[in-house]
């Protein structure tokens, strides 16, 4: 082969290099351009997420508020405000002593009921003295009593006292799972399975109810308030569910036997 032929192969050669290699730097900016612009996408949904959930956490609190305030001016204003008046008239002549006693006192028991409902509400008592276990034992034994669906309680392990603000944030989470089944899912049966491990806690709780698709499911203020409590408590919460399957729920929170207070 000439020199001249052994010149055009070399340019040849080099050019088809030249242009491979422009190929990949741009294929690799594109690719680079691509996974950027998909982590900016994955940040901006992070962030609309958990906005989201700070929305929804507030909006819980607000209507918690709202609906104490509402138990207050409606029920137990007007009813103190019968009690003032019946002993504001009671200076005069009552035909019927026994009677007017009878029905005060029917009033006054009327307002203490309120009066709890609301501090349960707030805080159950068996929460505070005795614990989350035994509070969410409590919250099934009232379905049982109250309603036609049947619960069971499994726990496995030695139960650890976390504080106050973790056992409150799990039981709000499963006060909304059995208020859902309940509106919702005519099941017949809910369990509930808690696991104290070593380091977390495990909490599954299903119903047979008649389920739903989750990707076509509107993610409600419950929900977001669920997801929002578990992420409080570093933790993890799980929804699954297939019409005619019922719904399961698993939360997982992690907690320290020596600080079981995160904060």
């Amino acid at each position: 082969m000439s020199g001249s032929g052994i010149l055009l192969l070399f340019l040849v050669s080099s050019s088809i290099f030249l242009l491979l290699g422009l190929a990949l730097v741009l294929y690799v900016m594109q690719y680079q351009k691509r996974m950027m612009q998909q982590g900016q996408a994955m940040q901006a949904a992070e962030v609309r997420h958990q906005e989201t959930l700070l929305s929804a956490s507030i909006d819980s609190q607000e209507a918690e508020r709202s609906r104490i305030a509402c138990t207050l001016h409606d029920g137990l204003g007007p009813s103190l405000a019968s009690i003032r008046l019946r002993l504001l008239m009671h200076g005069q002549e009552h035909p019927n002593q026994q009677l007017f006693l009878e029905d005060l006192s029917e009033l006054i028991s009327e307002n203490i009921q309120q009066l709890r409902e609301i501090s349960h509400d707030l805080l159950p008592g068996v929460l505070k003295s005795y614990g989350l276990q035994a509070a969410l034992k409590e919250l099934l034994q009232q379905v049982d009593q109250s309603t036609s669906t049947n619960t069971l309680l499994n726990t496995t392990g030695e139960a650890i006292q976390l504080s106050e603000t973790q056992e409150l944030a799990i039981y709000r989470i499963h006060q909304e799972l059995v208020n859902n089944t309940l509106k919702h899912a005519k099941a017949s049966r809910i369990e509930l399975r808690i696991a104290w491990e070593a380091t977390q806690l495990t909490l599954l709780y299903q119903d047979n109810g008649i389920g739903f698709e989750l990707e076509k499911q509107h993610v409600g203020l419950g929900q977001y308030s669920m997801e929002s409590r578990a992420r409080a408590l570093g933790g993890n919460l799980e929804l699954t569910s297939q019409p005619g399957q019922g719904m399961q729920c698993q939360l997982q929170v992690p907690f320290s036997k020596s600080n079981p207070d995160p904060s």
